[in-house]
């Protein structure tokens, strides 16, 4: 298999989004450079899933942030003008390191040397602009992500992020079920629906969205603790705790990112506690 057979199989992993699919795409793009060690797009092929693993909290920042910054910048390096380079680096500066006025620079960046790459459009109106509030500006990114590439329902997904940021939960549930239409396997937009439904207080249909989506993809800490959140808010403060005990016994395991924690607490209250494991994921995920 050449070099760049395996980058598109990694690609493809890369973007069912899934752990598995996740891990899978790393194995890919290491073959990638393995098989031509001047791959630019190999290396960023493989910052992308790195910044992924972090950002999805699958893997520890101390581990994945080096390992992203590294693969980015060896991409930059190999190829200054190649656009896929930029927006892992962007997203990690910014999410990661706070320094936002970098990370946009890094999106335009690559926006400009390519205005068709959906990516950079995508994570600059989802990971930036609406985490600002600039949300008109964010709604504008991903609707030109959408126009090209129509199929991707993590990014109909964002479009539905800024309209639950905007507030207008009937339009972010609308497009949360049109993904359903063409990717019915996919676990995040009936989790998303859930989140929405929360928010709207009607968390007996919300606990049902995201028992859908945990049974389409189980383990996942973070469905675990949207669950935990609702019931706390739900009274069933029993439920709740029960949650946070099978997050500690996870995190005894493997890495729980620690909004999990917080948005469980959240649910039941408990709101020192969830800025206490807030304050400690963000000096862990700050990494220079």
């Amino acid at each position: 298999m050449s070099s760049y057979d395996c980058y598109l199989k990694g690609r493809y992993h890369w973007h069912r989004r899934t752990p598995a699919d996740m891990a899978r795409s790393i194995e890919y793009f290491e073959a990638a450079i393995a098989g031509d060690g001047r791959s630019a797009l190999a290396y960023a092929g493989l910052a992308d899933a790195y910044t992924l693993q972090v950002e999805y909290g699958i893997e520890h920042p101390h581990t994945g942030v080096p390992k992203a910054k590294a693969a980015a910048r060896r991409a930059i390096e190999l190829d200054p003008q190649l656009a896929k380079a930029y927006p892992s680096l962007a997203l990690i500066r910014s999410k990661c390191d706070w320094e936002w006025e970098e990370a946009e620079t890094l999106y335009r960046k690559a926006i400009a040397s390519n205005p068709g790459y959906a990516t950079a459009h995508f994570w600059l109106g989802s990971d930036h602009l609406a985490i600002l509030g600039r949300l008109d500006e964010a709604a504008e990114e991903i609707k030109i992500a959408v126009q090209l590439d129509p199929l991707s329902s993590i990014i109909h997904e964002c479009r539905g992020f800024v309209y639950l940021l905007k507030r207008d939960y009937d339009k972010a549930i609308r497009r949360y079920r049109e993904i359903l239409k063409f990717d019915p396997s996919a676990h995040r937009p009936y989790a998303a629906i859930g989140h929405a439904l929360s928010l709207q207080g009607k968390y007996a249909e919300a606990l049902e969205m995201l028992e859908t989506a945990r049974t389409i993809e189980q383990d996942l800490p973070w469905i675990q603790a949207a669950m935990g959140q609702i019931l706390g808010f739900s009274g069933n403060r029993e439920g709740a705790r029960r949650v946070l005990v099978w997050l500690e016994s996870r995190a005894r395991e493997r890495y729980i990112a620690s909004n999990c924690f917080a948005v469980v607490h959240v649910g039941l209250a408990e709101l020192d506690e969830a800025m206490a494991w807030l304050e400690h994921g963000a000096n862990s995920a700050k990494c220079q």
